[in-house]
């Protein structure tokens, strides 16, 4: 069975609108199944994909990345030239499936977008409808049943959504005081990083950290608070159903609780330093911080083992 939100089916790609494309720094793995069409075809696309896959440092297929790491075959207008060529359905399983991550528990595939693109990071921060799964779960999982419990405490809540975290931390003996979140922001930055503007804004955060007025980012943000539940919704959503037991259970809701400290004092540092903090910062910190973190399983299972008991 297929499970995903209800804004899912509203996402589509934004092409070369996109201030960062996901053809460009990141290796880009080819199935074998794609590898054996691509190898099959002729013409001046075919010579051109047969020129340009490799083998990775790990022994997988690969796409040979040009100057400043861009897919050979991004056009200059950052388009596809094998969609343009070939149509969709000829790319790579992870291409096809990018920014998309599937979850599989007992017999349901939870479906969902992943925030390290900027359309699917603005489309879940900007929701105005409270989140839902389609279809809802009516079976026995308790890890689900647990999952869909913190999910509705997030929207029931008529706290704001820094109160709602705190209640949540309470709730699984979690210790996300001042002092906390601050040594956590000093651990993300020993951490692996894809881009230095990564590293030099969480320096910057925990510079200014104990200088950072929270009441009035809150009384700034005021209606826009929804954009913080609605990502505490996605990383519960995300990350919590494929917990083995209780106890990872329990981690991973650190995991869920500290992504969201970390952006919304981010969003307070913001605030602080340029007056604003408008919609477009949020959903550049969130895809930021869902590359270097959600998308390094390494750095995802260090921050996880960090809460582990």
């Amino acid at each position: 069975m297929e499970v995903y939100p209800n804004y899912y089916d509203k996402f589509s790609c934004i092409n070369s609108r996109c201030q960062h494309n996901c053809c460009i720094g990141w290796e880009i793995d080819i199935d074998e199944e794609t590898y054996s069409y691509y190898n099959s075809l002729n013409g001046k696309l075919g010579k051109k994909l047969k020129e340009n896959i490799c083998l990775s440092d790990e022994g997988n297929l690969c796409f040979k990345l040009s100057d400043n790491d861009r897919c050979p075959f991004l056009d200059r207008n950052n388009l596809c030239e094998i969609i343009k060529e070939l149509g969709e359905d000829s790319l790579c399983q992870i291409c096809a499936d990018h920014p998309r991550f599937v979850n599989c528990i007992d017999d349901r595939e939870e479906i969902g977008l992943g925030m390290c693109c900027e359309a699917a990071a603005s489309l879940i921060l900007t929701q105005k409808e409270r989140f839902k799964l389609l279809p809802e779960y009516d079976g026995k999982n308790e890890i689900l049943l647990l999952r869909d419990e913190v999910i509705n405490e997030i929207h029931n809540s008529r706290n704001s959504s820094k109160k709602t975290a705190e209640l949540l931390a309470s709730k699984f003996k979690l210790n996300f005081s001042k002092a906390e979140i601050k040594q956590c922001i000093e651990f993300l930055i020993t951490l692996e990083a894809l881009d230095v503007n990564w590293t030099s804004i969480l320096k910057e955060l925990l510079e200014q950290f104990e200088e950072l007025d929270f009441d009035a980012f809150l009384e700034y943000i005021g209606k826009r608070d929804r954009e913080y539940k609605n990502l505490l919704t996605y990383f519960a959503y995300r990350h919590l159903s494929v917990s083995r037991d209780l106890s990872e259970f329990s981690a991973r809701m650190g995991f869920v609780l500290l992504g969201y400290h970390i952006l919304y004092s981010l969003g307070a540092f913001i605030f602080k330093r340029d007056s604003s903090m408008p919609v477009s910062m949020s959903v550049e910190l969130a895809r930021m911080y869902s590359a270097e973190i959600e998308y390094s399983e390494e750095n995802t299972d260090l921050i996880i083992q960090k809460f582990a008991c």
